[in-house]
């Protein structure tokens, strides 16, 4: 065990700068969602790290999306498979990172992504290259999926996750780490839904007349919803955006609205499916037709037996060199959710330690992501 902390320890200490420096050149890169000319830079970068630790590298190709990367570590006679997530994608549009640059100020980095989840592409990336070097690669074929589309729900890559994580024995995912600076064993599920209301125009000054304010009943469904949060089951509703009528002199014939709806479970999910079809009924003003929809966009990661198992695993992994890792639970969701959907012991949350996270401020300390790599090698090394 010595061995392994030693040889981990100088590991990261030997490509502390060399980490930072490609997290800077990640960084520096405009990567939002859809962006393939900057999906198409980040690849580059990321094939050239893979090409140094001998990785098998596949392009999937997601057409209007850009490029997933697939990349596999094989062992010559493999007890196991596990896969390392983490994603290529930034909730930033182009233009933010040349405004944004990266730049380290005091103990922080600073960088669209630093944290989510770019940094978590370096940790995987440099923690393998050192088990390589060192010998350390466990008896297993470990796979790297960095798809290009978790910011948007991931809708062309849910199949590859599917597909790889079919015989793996665990999914480790390397989003940033949290409050507690633990290890998630569960997430929040997103329903995304939509009301519609017909109304009935009218002249909005006479004293009486044909009306139905579709616009008023939406008002009205929106308050409905909000009491019906449940705190228990993780059911919490986000109405955007909405719009409705065509102008202030006449009652408005239309009104529709977006929402999202977390929940912690199933039982939360069918219990918001029951509240979607009862809020037709739950309308107060007369004339007005309501209609809904609901989709589940992100499957709830739910605290059970397997994930809880590998996080018990990696933790005691980490206990060996001094550290422990708390149980911890996000209420948003990411692509874990659909990996331990599939019924994988999944954890998360293996990434640097972020702040402001989706917001142009966001950074991470430096000295996480030297204490994340060494993380991710040593739980690698004894996994």
């Amino acid at each position: 065990m010595d061995k392994i902390i030693d040889a981990t320890r100088d590991g990261v200490n030997r490509y502390q700068e060399s980490q930072l420096s490609m997290l800077e050149e990640l960084c520096n890169i405009d990567s939002g969602s859809k962006n393939i000319e900057g999906n198409k830079k980040i690849v580059e970068i990321v094939d050239e790290a893979l090409n140094q630790i001998g990785a098998e590298v596949t392009h999937v190709e997601a057409p209007g999306y850009g490029v997933h990367v697939i990349a596999r570590i094989k062992s010559e006679q493999p007890e196991g498979k596990v896969v390392l997530a983490a994603h290529l994608d930034t909730v930033f549009k182009k233009g933010d990172a040349l405004s944004h640059p990266f730049h380290i100020e005091n103990e922080y980095a600073y960088g669209l992504g630093a944290a989510d989840c770019k940094g978590g592409v370096v940790t995987i990336l440099y923690a393998i290259r050192i088990l390589k070097e060192e010998n350390l690669l466990p008896n297993k074929d470990l796979v790297i999926v960095l798809n290009c589309d978790e910011e948007i729900g991931s809708p062309t890559s849910q199949k590859l996750f599917e597909s790889e994580a079919a015989d793996a024995e665990a999914v480790i995912s390397f989003e940033p780490g949290r409050k507690r600076d633990g290890i998630l064993t569960s997430r929040y599920g997103v329903g995304e839904g939509t009301i519609k209301i017909k109304g009935k125009s009218a002249h909005a000054c006479m004293d009486s007349g044909p009306g139905a304010n579709a616009v008023l009943e939406l008002a009205n469904l929106i308050i409905k919803l909000d009491k019906k949060e449940n705190s228990d089951l993780g059911i919490h509703y986000n109405v955007s955006p909405i719009s409705g009528g065509e102008g202030p002199s006449v009652v408005a014939d239309y009104a529709e609205a977006s929402f999202w709806v977390t929940v912690a479970s199933e039982e939360a999910y069918e219990q918001v499916k029951k509240d979607m079809i009862n809020l037709p009924d739950e309308g107060m003003v007369d004339g007005c037709e309501i209609s809904t929809t609901l989709d589940l966009k992100f499957p709830p990661m739910e605290r059970n037996e397997s994930n809880i198992a590998l996080y018990k695993k990696i933790n005691k992994a980490a206990s060996l060199f001094g550290i422990d890792l708390p149980e911890e639970m996000s209420k948003s969701p990411a692509d874990c959710n659909f990996y331990s959907a599939l019924g994988v012991p999944t954890v998360d949350g293996l990434g640097p330690y972020m702040y402001n996270i989706h917001t142009v401020n966001e950074h991470i300390p430096v000295s996480s992501l030297p204490k994340r790599t060494q993380l991710a090698s040593i739980i690698l090394a004894l996994i």
